[in-house]
Formats: C-alpha cells, sequence, structure tokens
C-alpha cells in the first residue's frame, strides 16, 4: 500500500475530475505546471510526458522518488500527482494512446 503525504483540490484536478495526492514509492500521474516548456524538468528526473492541458500543464508519470527533485526544478510552478478512477483512466488511456 502506498502512503499519502498530502492531498488538495486545484482547478486544473477538477476540470479532469481528478484529486490530487502525493504518494510514495512508485511511479505516478502527475500534474505539473511550468513556467517555460515543461521538456527540461521532466528530462531532469525521467519523468514521461503523457498528455498537455495547454502549453505549460500536463500531466506526465513521474517516479515518486524524485518528485521532490521535479517541484524543486526552476522551470516547475507547481506539480501534484492525481489519481484517476477506473473508467476515467481507461478513457484517458484511450485519449493518449495508451496501452490499456
Amino acid at each position: 500500500m502506498m502512503s499519502t503525504q498530502g492531498t488538495g483540490r486545484s482547478a486544473t484536478a477538477s476540470a479532469f475530475g481528478a484529486k490530487i495526492a502525493i504518494t510514495t514509492g512508485s511511479w505516478a500521474l502527475c500534474l505539473v505546471e511550468v513556467r517555460r516548456s515543461p521538456a527540461a524538468a521532466l528530462n531532469t528526473v525521467g519523468a514521461k510526458l503523457l498528455a498537455s492541458r495547454s502549453a505549460t500543464k500536463v500531466i506526465a508519470l513521474v517516479d515518486m522518488a524524485l518528485f521532490a527533485q521535479l517541484r524543486a526544478h526552476p522551470d516547475v510552478a507547481r506539480a501534484g500527482s492525481i489519481s484517476i478512477d477506473p473508467a476515467r483512466f481507461a478513457r484517458f488511456q484511450q485519449l493518449v494512446g495508451l496501452p490499456g
């Protein structure tokens, strides 16, 4: 079982119907808001860009062991893990072309 360190709500999370929670010990979907292009910040921790909400808001797969390093990156304005219920996740997988 993963431990939750913090939870919260944001307008962006609500738009996706998601709840933000930071977990440890695994990879997690994260909503990342950047000041510039997300590539530099995501590459720093080996995160994989999955979808773009806008030029500055993306969903990425992040190793939570490196999450603090991502949040400390100078280009990152905010970052938090998101959880999506199975039905929404299936639609998300289809939308971004992830294998099901």
